[in-house]
C-alpha cells in the first residue's frame, strides 16, 4: 500500500501529467496533504496578522438592514499560494484516478455543476479502479 510521502511525492513528480492511471490511495493521501497545507498556511497567515486581505464590494454589503447571503473573504497569501501551487497536480491525480475507473478525465468538468457535480464527481473518485488494463495503462499495484 501506498504512504502518504510516496503519494504526495508521486503526485508532485506527475505534475502536469494527465496521462495514466493513479490507484485511491494516491488521490486521497495527496487529497488529505492539500486539504491540511490550506489549514496550516490559513493559521500561519492568521497568526502572522495576514488574515483576509479583500472586503466585500459595495453592492454586496448589508444596506437597509438586509445582511447579504453570504460573506466573502478572500484566501490569505500563504494558503492562496500554497492552493495555487497544488490546483494543478490535484486536478491530474484526479483525471488520473478516473483512469483508473476507465473513465474520461474530462468528467472532472461535472465539477462546474452546482452541489450534484461535486458528489458525483467525489463518488466515481471513491469507488474502486478497474482491475483490467484500460487505454490509460496496465493495472498498477492495487489499494
Amino acid at each position: 500500500m501506498m504512504t502518504p510521502p510516496e503519494a504526495v511525492a508521486r503526485c508532485f513528480s506527475k505534475y502536469l501529467s494527465f496521462s495514466g492511471r493513479a490507484r485511491r490511495p494516491e488521490f486521497w493521501w495527496f487529497l488529505l496533504f492539500v486539504l491540511l497545507g490550506n489549514v496550516a498556511f490559513g493559521a500561519i497567515d492568521t497568526m502572522l496578522g495576514f488574515g483576509a486581505v479583500a472586503q466585500l464590494p459595495e453592492a454586496m454589503q448589508a444596506q437597509d438592514g438586509v445582511e447579504p447571503l453570504f460573506e466573502y473573504e478572500a484566501p490569505s497569501p500563504l494558503a492562496f499560494f500554497f492552493g495555487l501551487a497544488t490546483m494543478l497536480p490535484l486536478l491530474a491525480v484526479a483525471a488520473r484516478r478516473l483512469h483508473d475507473r476507465s473513465m474520461s478525465g474530462w468528467w472532472l468538468l461535472a465539477l462546474l455543476l452546482p452541489v450534484m457535480g461535486q458528489i458525483l464527481i467525489l463518488i466515481f473518485l471513491a469507488l474502486p479502479g478497474k482491475e483490467e488494463e484500460n487505454e490509460w495503462g496496465a493495472v498498477i499495484a492495487a489499494d
